[in-house]
């Protein structure tokens, strides 16, 4: 039988309750609907199992959820039809109405343009707001309305 009592010690019992509280109600899933939104970054990067992968995060700025986040990943190579995966996100980029030219320039380097036009685009959004749509279960979970 394992004794816990060594890691019981290690908690500070004054305030651990009031904070393992906060921590739950911050865990609340966020429910599909409309949010007035922010972007706090914007990146193309490596999954996991070292796929080229473009990765948003949103801030909620009103309501209910305010300061919560809602995320958008999408993995553009190595997938089954890594064409409409990249032509999505290309789309999803340019209805972000920044003026950015989301157009792949160089066929010989493709990812290297999108993470030309993705850093175009996040350093445009600084002072945007987005009406958007979430759905957790859509292929698409923001969408800008």
């Amino acid at each position: 039988m394992i004794g816990f009592s060594q890691f019981d010690r290690t908690i500070n019992n004054s305030d651990f309750l009031e904070k393992l509280h906060e921590a739950q109600q911050q865990n609340v899933t966020i429910p599909n609907g409309e949010y007035l939104v922010s972007v706090d970054s914007m990146e193309l990067t490596l999954s996991s199992t070292q796929k080229v992968m473009f990765k948003a995060q949103f801030n909620i700025l009103d309501g209910e959820f305010a300061n919560r986040k809602l995320f958008f990943n999408r993995v553009i190579s190595g997938t089954k039809n890594d064409v409409n995966m990249i032509s999505g996100l290309l789309s999803f980029l340019n209805d972000m109405g920044t003026g950015v030219d989301t157009t792949i320039k160089n066929p010989q380097a493709v990812y290297t343009d999108i993470d030309r036009i993705v850093k175009e685009v996040y350093a445009e959004t600084n002072t945007f707001e987005y009406e958007v749509e979430y759905n957790s279960s859509a292929f698409n979970t923001v969408k800008f309305l």
